[in-house]
């Protein structure tokens, strides 16, 4: 304990690390869930901004996939507020999509559409490829949720050239994923391969709700909600 309490940052950002990067690979959200608080209580204390609003990114996608949209939405808006406060463009860029992807679940899609819009701008601001890959994956997957799936392909093979450039693994899934949906929708040939495929991927980079839904979409063959849980 003597130990935790002189080294109290580091303990908050292992925390973090295995709240919000382990967490989301394993797909055990219930679980790693505490770590997340736990280091929100520690950033509180030790007035860590930028780990409170990297800490309370990643809490709001375990809030969102247990559909406690409203108090997910609530704490992402907080800090949200708190990047603006201390010139936090980045992070703030990390929480626009979050809370842009709740808005989407909550099928608010005018208001999911405007926060996507004002990550997109950050994203170009700082030239960060892979995030304007997730930026139009957040909008391909708004207008897939909403109907409009010409729009949608449009934005998602935007994002799948991002996510090609850069190599971004868990992009590249997220696309495979997207293109599942689709095939499903449209009663496609290729939704075996795609879905297999996806599968393949999901387990030799360790994604676990990817393969978890994934392996869903293959048994069952009907869509489900799909949370993106930003990488």
């Amino acid at each position: 304990n003597s130990i935790i309490e002189q080294n109290t940052k580091i303990y908050g950002e292992l925390l973090f690390m295995i709240g919000g990067n382990l967490g989301t690979l394993t797909g055990e959200y219930k679980h790693y869930r505490s770590y997340l608080f736990n280091a929100i209580l520690i950033a509180k204390k030790t007035n860590d901004i930028e780990l409170l609003c990297r800490s309370i990114r990643k809490y709001c996608d375990y809030l969102k996939i247990n559909n406690h949209l409203k108090f997910g939405e609530k704490i992402c808006l907080s800090a949200i507020k708190k990047t603006d406060e201390h010139g936090l463009e980045r992070y703030k860029l990390y929480l626009l999509c979050t809370i842009g992807d709740n808005y989407r679940i909550q099928k608010r899609y005018e208001e999911s559409v405007n926060y996507f819009n004002q990550a997109k701008v950050l994203a170009l601001k700082f030239n960060m490829k892979g995030w304007l890959g997730h930026v139009n994956l957040g909008f391909a997957f708004v207008y897939y949720t909403s109907g409009d799936l010409s729009k949608s392909l449009e934005y998602l093979l935007e994002a799948e050239k991002y996510y090609i450039t850069t190599d971004h693994s868990w992009g590249k899934l997220q696309v495979v994923v997207l293109k599942s949906l689709f095939a499903i929708r449209n009663n496609s040939t290729d939704l075996e391969n795609l879905l297999n495929h996806g599968i393949e991927i999901s387990k030799y980079y360790s994604y676990k709700y990817e393969q978890i839904t994934l392996e869903y979409l293959k048994n069952n063959r009907d869509e489900k909600t799909y949370f993106l849980m930003f990488l």
